[in-house]
């Protein structure tokens, strides 16, 4: 058995080179796939849909694959998530090439093309570089994704995640569907029938991958909402903002004094998914009716002793030359993926009300723009320090953070120990805003 269980992971290893980032179908739940009542069911659907064949398979797009061959820990019984898709799906679409989607039928963010092997690069600004008519466009596409229902995936949501009974899905916009995922990842590991302090993206080894994967997930979520392939996320790089800038009716919206946003800007009227019940044991508990969702809040400044981090806490963190360190959690020293970690929660607890919740932050459409920052500090750390490939701790025992394992759920996995590549492998670049 065990010989069997090494010769699997080198397999998923050396397919996990191909696909050294995450490829753009990120998102969890395909309608195509998921009959409401039925699961786990086949994912392997015609492409071009109707008419095609399994996968796209005759124009070399992909092939069916088993789930079985995701091998899980056993005592990770009560965890759906371990070797994800296969609680939910029997089979499923692996893509060849730049080829991507559950059903082979897009690409990986960065090509573009029939055959998705013509370069599609895109440029990530920080938001201030924006002209004034790029910022409100900005805000104008962000709001239209929120309100506008994606076609492609549902939500999951769940009273007991112990009971697949209680276990339903729901439609979503664009953006609710990748708040959602991140919920789905970020709740705690069950082990051996028991809640974990541990998750799937955060407080080790595998944050900042999960960072990058989550980043290119929204974006892919956004091109598909907009019909737009050139669509790239900016960063917020807060480094010389001393409070917040971007809180004015003008940009991400001002608060009162209970934190409710200004009436006088669009993201005002956001309200919260996976918020209704927002507990270790459940998934993304959310009312089907909009107005009965939390409204979004935000206290800037207003957190007892915190303070944003620095230029010099950035620098701090890039001198640092190891990926992380024992005991791979948020106790680690000299680790550069808990300093970055380290800023991030206190970036969100500075700014206060939904972001400073876990479970909740990503509903803020501030949030993205920090973690596409914390991509770009991650990429200058790894030029800086000349980090080679799969700079990536190989005994982490936490699962969802050892080398071995899947960042994230998602349908194509892609393996942690694979996932330290430049982005300018997948033709994504960052601004040198700030000369930084």
């Amino acid at each position: 058995m065990m010989a069997e269980d090494s010769s699997a992971v080198l397999k998923m290893l050396l397919l996990s080179v191909l696909l050294f980032l995450a490829a753009a179908d990120a998102c969890l739940f395909p309608k195509e796939c998921l009959p409401r009542d039925k699961y786990p069911t086949d994912c392997c659907p015609l492409y071009p849909p109707g008419t095609g064949s399994i996968c796209g398979m005759n124009d070399g797009r992909g092939t069916c694959v088993s789930t079985s061959t995701s091998r899980a820990d056993p005592d990770l019984y009560d965890d759906d998530r371990a070797g994800f898709p296969r609680a939910y799906f029997r089979t499923r679409c692996q893509c060849n090439n730049n080829f991507s989607g559950y059903n082979c039928g897009s690409c990986k963010l960065g090509f573009k093309g029939d055959r998705c092997d013509q370069p599609n690069v895109m440029v990530h600004k920080d938001y201030r570089e924006m002209s004034p008519t790029q910022q409100e466009h900005l805000k104008v596409q962000m709001n239209y994704c929120k309100d506008l229902m994606d076609p492609r995936y549902y939500m999951l949501q769940a009273g007991d995640r112990t009971r697949s009974t209680t276990f339903s899905f729901m439609n979503g916009s664009y953006y609710d569907v990748w708040v959602s995922n991140m919920h789905y990842s970020s709740q705690p590991v069950m082990w051996d029938g028991e809640m974990t302090n541990m998750n799937m993206i955060s407080r080790s080894s595998a944050f900042l991958n999960s960072i990058k994967q989550a980043v290119l997930c929204l974006q892919e979520q956004m091109q598909s909402c907009l019909g737009d392939n050139t669509f790239a996320m900016p960063y917020d790089d807060w480094q010389t903002d001393s409070g917040c800038d971007l809180c004015t009716d003008y940009h991400f919206g001002a608060s009162d004094q209970q934190g409710y946003l200004s009436l006088f800007n669009v993201f005002s009227s956001w309200r919260a998914v996976c918020a209704d019940y927002a507990y270790d044991g459940t998934y993304c508990e959310t009312s089907k009716s909009s107005c009965e969702r939390t409204k979004l809040t935000r206290r800037a400044g207003m957190a007892p002793g915190i303070t944003k981090p620095t230029t010099a806490d950035i620098q701090r963190c890039i001198n640092m030359t190891s990926l992380d360190t024992q005991p791979y959690s948020t106790s680690s020293r000299d680790s550069f993926r808990n300093c970055v970690e380290e800023m991030y929660w206190r970036w969100r607890q500075y700014m206060g009300g939904t972001m400073s919740e876990d479970a909740l932050a990503y509903n803020d459409p501030m949030v993205p723009l920090a973690m596409v920052f914390i991509m770009k500090i991650q990429e200058r750390w790894m030029s800086f320090q000349k980090i080679p490939p799969n700079f990536y701790p190989r005994d982490n025992p936490n699962y969802g953070h050892r080398y071995g394992d899947c960042c994230m759920p998602s349908f194509s996995c892609t393996l942690n120990g694979n996932m330290m590549v430049p982005l300018a492998q997948s033709n994504m670049y960052f601004t040198g805003f700030n000369g930084f």
